[in-house]
């Protein structure tokens, strides 16, 4: 049935009499303690009957005490009214339970589906009625498992089930209840299943129906609602972990698996963009960073056999994360969005900072050398899979702290050996101290961030100290100062300003992302002044003549532009840290072509700002196109004016001095293995 359809109310709600057999079987089938839904004996009994008698007489009755009008309207005047209602969701479960498969069952969701609205509203009453209650019949986890029931993957009428505005907000009654007994949030599992109530959750995130229900509810929502949501998401994860020992595989496997849920959330959460940004603003990929490393930590230093099994859970947490189909599944040229692109580089500076990525590299190395105990679970292709994401972001600071930080001595030791799987385990730690070192060579050496296309001119290079505060309307762009904010509204972000409000994804949602945009600027300077001396001799920059000096003596020193350079753009690619391509002299009306009439969209007029300024002073000005990795295939594309002093450092001689930062679809690489010469300007097909 369709999830719009009308909810129907029964017209009678006085309860019948039942009758005397099925009485008898309900209470046979209602043990305190264990699961209504128990098969055996009892159960077979129960179905038998209910085939004979043919017409689903036994749950009306049994519905029929979940009636609304039963609920009492205070606590002081309870009577016996929950005790019968608890009877009836068992006997409720049971009769489903007991025609599971059977044709009568369409008949028993269809009379379930007329009363979901009394059912709810009695499990809302049931789950806030109180601690004496809670504690003396474990009501919640009990009302969660009459839920799954209900939910089951092919039972009628799910997804009207699902979409019903009370199922939804139950479900988030239940993910902000405190235990009670330890005044934590609910956490209910057993066996090495995940948590009840985040299984509950975990239904809603597995098609784009429920999961935009379950959003579009969480949005509308009363604030206390949401703020008490997003409060209890962030702090589960930790308090999840915590239950997890060591060597004990059911509750590591039990927590693996209930974080596991909670990182689909987080990532499902980016195609929301004013919603996430509230969980970005509590930190809740940092704290689900902590629980993954205390996790991984665990199994990783455990002793018992079998448990590096966990780790096929915990790839599939940072796959969440890490794949792109997730986020946003097939992007064609139409339809992209950068507001429907999860900000990884924001995502993993969070995630990785614990230390997850070493983690990762110890397990992949142990599973790599122990396959046979292994056998064909695919685990090595998935966190194989999950380590080259990682390196594509190198270039950001956090990122590549996370990678070099590793909490266990001497891993670099063993990692040396024999095996083509090595590439990959030394070839991120390579990548990441790489980066590092860039970081840690221009370290004092300031670079500008404003984006105020005047802001050279009005502070020259003695601007260095300020903290970069952005655009309160659309926070999209950064300055330095209230006066260059000024003169840049003036020179045209005014008429830019309403667009980008309305563009969520550019938003600077955090104050880690202009830490991003400062390491990537970083990183164009670091690439262009490490660069010329290589690609100078096969382009139209010229030595000065020294006769003092051979060409084989010949340094960065001694590089000079030429007077009347060509109206060309420097294309650098970043997107791999070990093996950055570049290609000099560009012709600007080419990349018109390509990238810009592609990617520039609302920056348009900034961009053309932007070339009309570097073509003032051609002499000393150059012009970079440098294309980061964002969350394949989107990229964010750096256009970057840069100044040439012959007289500074050789670290220095090629500055900074405007930006633009953009974000569009990246070329080529449709795999991540596969790379052809470096044409962004190529579109995917």
């Amino acid at each position: 049935m369709s999830p719009t359809r009308a909810w129907r109310e029964p017209m009678n709600t006085a309860p019948p009499r039942m009758k005397p057999r099925i009485r008898q079987l309900l209470d046979a089938l209602q043990n305190k303690g264990s699961n209504p839904t128990s098969s055996g004996p009892r159960c077979l009994a129960l179905k038998t009957y209910l085939i004979e008698e043919g017409d689903c007489s036994s749950l009306k009755v049994a519905v029929a005490h979940l009636t609304p009008d039963f609920i009492p309207r205070s606590y002081e005047a309870v009577s016996r009214a929950p005790e019968r209602a608890l009877i009836a969701l068992g006997d409720v479960m049971a009769i489903l339970n007991a025609l599971q498969d059977h044709c009568l069952q369409a008949q028993c969701y269809d009379i379930i589906a007329e009363r979901w609205t009394g059912i709810m509203q009695w499990l809302l009453f049931l789950g806030g009625y109180g601690e004496r209650l809670q504690k003396k019949n474990g009501i919640q986890g009990f009302t969660a498992m009459f839920l799954q029931e209900a939910f089951f993957r092919g039972r009628p009428c799910r997804d009207e089930l699902m979409h019903h505005p009370s199922s939804l907000k139950y479900l988030m009654l239940l993910l902000t209840r405190l235990d009670h007994r330890t005044g934590k949030y609910l956490y209910e599992c057993e066996g090495g299943s995940e948590c009840s109530i985040l299984w509950l959750l975990g239904l809603y995130l597995e098609s784009d129906d429920t999961l935009d229900a379950l959003l579009s509810h969480i949005k509308t929502s009363i604030p206390e609602s949401r703020r008490s949501l997003v409060s209890a998401i962030v702090a589960r994860p930790m308090q999840i972990a915590a239950t997890a020992y060591i060597d004990r595989l059911d509750l590591l496997n039990s927590a693996a698996k209930s974080v596991r849920i909670l990182c689909i959330f987080a990532s499902k959460l980016t195609r929301e963009p004013a919603l996430s940004r509230k969980f970005f603003h509590r930190h809740l990929f940092g704290e689900l960073g902590k629980a993954l490393f205390a996790l991984a930590d665990l199994v990783n230093r455990g002793t018992q056999p079998g448990r590096m099994l966990c780790w096929e859970t915990l790839a599939t947490c940072l796959s969440s994360v890490t794949d792109p189909m997730s986020k946003m599944a097939r992007i064609e040229l139409q339809s992209f969005s950068a507001a429907h692109t999860a900000d990884l580089p924001l995502i993993l500076s969070t995630l990785l900072e614990p230390g997850m990525v070493s983690c990762a590299i110890y397990a992949f190395k142990y599973i790599k050398m122990n396959k046979r105990d292994f056998g064909n679970t695919g685990i090595d292709r998935l966190m194989e899979h999950i380590l080259r994401d990682f390196a594509a972001h190198m270039a950001v600071s956090r990122i590549a702290r996370a990678a070099t930080a590793s909490p266990y001595p001497g891993l670099e030791d063993d990692l040396r050996g024999d095996g083509g799987w090595e590439n990959i385990v030394t070839g991120i730690p390579w990548a990441a101290s790489a980066a590092q070192s860039v970081f840690d060579a221009r370290r004092g050496i300031h670079v500008d961030v404003c984006n105020n296309l005047k802001h050279s001119v009005r502070y020259g290079s003695s601007h260095s100290d300020y903290s970069v505060r952005k655009c309160s309307r659309c926070e999209c762009v950064v300055y330095c100062s209230r006066e260059c904010q000024k003169e840049d509204w003036d020179e045209g972000h005014k008429h830019e300003c309403g667009s980008l409000r309305l563009d969520e994804g550019y938003k600077l949602i955090s104050s880690i992302q202009c830490e991003i945009r400062r390491d990537q600027l970083t990183f164009v300077e670091h690439l262009v002044n490490e660069r010329l001396p290589l690609i100078l001799p096969s382009n139209s920059v010229t030595h000065r003549h020294d006769p003092s000096k051979t060409d084989k003596d010949s340094t960065l020193d001694d590089v000079s532009l030429p007077s009347e350079p060509e109206a060309t753009v420097v294309l650098l690619d970043a997107t791999m840290p070990d093996s950055i391509r570049s290609k000099l002299h560009h012709p600007i009306s080419a990349h018109t072509n390509t990238i810009w009439r592609q990617i520039n969209g609302i920056w348009d007029d900034r961009v053309q700002r932007l070339v009309q300024r570097a073509g003032e002073r051609p002499e000393e000005t150059i012009l970079v196109e440098t294309v980061f990795e964002h969350n394949y295939p989107a990229a964010t594309y750096v256009l970057v004016e840069m100044r040439f002093d012959p007289a500074a450092s050789r670290l220095t001689k090629l500055k900074v001095v405007n930006s633009v930062f953009r974000m569009g679809l990246w070329g080529n690489r449709v795999t991540r293995g596969g790379r052809d010469d470096f044409t962004p300007g190529c579109m995917v097909p």
